[in-house]
Formats: structure tokens, C-alpha cells, sequence
């Protein structure tokens, strides 16, 4: 599946001629910290990861969810990553952007082949603006850290909701990103000030 979503799906080119750093990846990664803090450090505007609250319906999306239930969350995200696409077309102004909308098809590898299949031809359809895209990944243990830390979780819900959907994605990210365009970064052992440094070197 991983080598269909290379063939159909072209990254962002990493380049900043058009205005825009794309910060897609992991969860716990460390993408929104970046974002802020490189919008900060260029003084440019930065578009949230969402326009809008997220649903329940899409935080509980898991392997084990209805097909139905995959499609409407990863349906959603991708409608909310439209919205901002549109927002970026309409924007002369270099921009930060907290995830693209390579996110929810990656993430659509996990679920149901017929979700893949709607979210890569609907993604397929739209005019996407292209510019530096930057992948951040961290290592699952570190993950587990950040996210447990941030959510509160106890060891028996990351156990049950979590670990096998991070360790999954954890390694479907990391063999797209082979031969991929773009620049990518594993925040393990990292402060966000380094990241940021990193980036604004390729800019």
C-alpha cells in the first residue's frame, strides 16, 4: 500500500519558492511546538492544525472502528485540510503550516483499503499548494512519553487506545518517507529550538 500512495501521490516539493513550510507527522513529534515556534522565530502567520474543534468520532478512530467510522474521521480531516488550502491560495505571504494533507492519507493505510482508496482519489483531486515540507517522527518510546504526559493517559489506557496504533504508524511514516521529498526529522533527542534551526537552514 505504501508503494501505490508513492505512485499516486506527489509530496510537496522542498522548496520555499512558494511561500509555505508544511509541519506533517507523528503525533507527539512535536509538530504544533514547531510550528509556533518557527512562525515565532520568521514572524510569518501560522494556520492551525485544525480549523475547527475536532470530533469526538475523530479522536476515537482506531484500526478496530467500523468502516463507516474511518471514512467520516478521515473524510473530515481531509475536509478541514481543503479549507486550509483554500486559505493558503488566497494568502500572498510566506506561512507556517501545523499538518498537510498527506496526514490523513497516511493515516487512511491503517484503516479499511476502501478508505485509503476514497481519501488518496479525493486528495488527488484538489489543487494543492506546494512548498517545503518537513516530516517530523520521533521514536515510539519518546512518543509514549510525550503523549501520556500530555493526555494524562495511565499505562493501561495507552496500552489499550495507543501503543499498537502509534508503533503502526510509527513505521508506515518512516517507509514513506523513503526517497520521499521531503526534509525529515526525528525530534527524539532534540529541543524545538533545534528543529526550528534545522528548518530555517533549508529555507
Amino acid at each position: 500500500m505504501i508503494e501505490r500512495l508513492r505512485e499516486s501521490l506527489k509530496p510537496p516539493e522542498a522548496s520555499k519558492s512558494d511561500g509555505f513550510v508544511y509541519l506533517v507527522g507523528l503525533p507527539g513529534s512535536g509538530k504544533t511546538t514547531t510550528a509556533n515556534l518557527l512562525g515565532e522565530s520568521l514572524g510569518v502567520s501560522i494556520i492551525p492544525e485544525f480549523l475547527e474543534t475536532i470530533p469526538d468520532f475523530v479522536i476515537n478512530a482506531r484500526v478496530n472502528s467500523s468502516l463507516e467510522q474511518q471514512m467520516e474521521a478521515q473524510l473530515w480531516v481531509l475536509n478541514q485540510h481543503i479549507q486550509k488550502n483554500r486559505l493558503l491560495k488566497e494568502n500572498g505571504n510566506f506561512v507556517v503550516v501545523d499538518r498537510f494533507w498527506i496526514d490523513p492519507v497516511i493515516y487512511s493505510t491503517l484503516y479499511h483499503r476502501t478508505v485509503f482508496h476514497t481519501i488518496v482519489e479525493q486528495a488527488k483531486q484538489q489543487d494543492w499548494q506546494r512548498g517545503l515540507g518537513v516530516f517530523l517522527f520521533a521514536d515510539p518510546v519518546v512518543v509514549k512519553e510525550r503523549l501520556m504526559q500530555r493526555m494524562e493517559l495511565t499505562e493501561s489506557e495507552w496500552n489499550k487506545d495507543w501503543s499498537n496504533f502509534i508503533t503502526t504508524l510509527h513505521k508506515t511514516i518512516l517507509d514513506f518517507l523513503v526517497d520521499s521529498d521531503f526534509l525529515s526529522i526525528d525530534t527524539s533527542r532534540k529541543t524545538p529550538q533545534e528543529v526550528v534551526d534545522i528548518i530555517k537552514n533549508k529555507l
